[in-house]
């Protein structure tokens, strides 16, 4: 029979026992007790490891793991992909709505500093883009998938009536419905 040791585990505190041979790697009486004890560590990491504080409370947290082509870091947490601003926010704040945004106040998108962080719906989060001048509004021509220009919406608000829609929207390769939003004012609003 092995010779065995007794310990109390990292997680539960309850005492187990195990074979001398695994005194080094056992600190967990079970495997959801080890799973706990890695949770806590990997948030311990997403604090302390994967974010550069050097630069003080106040300024932005850089995120130092992988970042995503739009530049916010990702990460893995309690088998989970997460954005790491949202997990930061997320165990930060009980009150977390996972239907909501998480926002930047600093606009830097691997900043994970809770301070520069706020809850906001889609519309909050554009708003505050738009205010900061960070979002272009492009209406008529100027928008890039455009296929009327302004002379096209001013001859078809002149035939309306005198052709039918659905030739309208033949000449000009455009839905039948956007004849019809025109007429109504309800998209191209802007020219006279």
């Amino acid at each position: 029979m092995p010779h065995l040791i007794s310990r109390r585990c990292s997680a539960c505190q309850q005492w187990f026992s195990f074979p001398y041979q695994f005194r080094f790697a056992r600190k967990f009486c079970s495997r959801p007790c080890a799973n706990l004890g890695r949770k806590h560590v990997m948030t311990k990491r997403v604090f302390l490891n994967m974010f550069d504080r050097s630069a003080g409370p106040e300024s932005c947290w850089l995120f130092q793991g992988h970042l995503n082509k739009e530049q916010y870091g990702r990460i893995s947490f309690q088998g989970k992909r997460w954005i790491a601003h949202r997990l930061v926010y997320a165990l930060l704040h009980p009150d977390f709505d996972m239907e909501l945004r998480i926002c930047h106040t600093c606009d830097n998108p691997p900043c994970g500093n809770p301070r520069h962080l706020f809850q906001g719906t889609v519309k909050d989060n554009a708003q505050d883009a738009l205010k900061k001048g960070r979002l272009s509004i492009r209406y008529g021509e100027d928008c890039p998938a455009a296929k009327l220009t302004v002379c096209d919406v001013l001859t078809i608000r002149a035939l309306h009536g005198k052709e039918r829609c659905l030739d309208l929207a033949a000449r000009y390769h455009v839905n039948r419905n956007t004849i019809g939003r025109i007429w109504r004012r309800l998209s191209w609003k802007h020219p006279p």
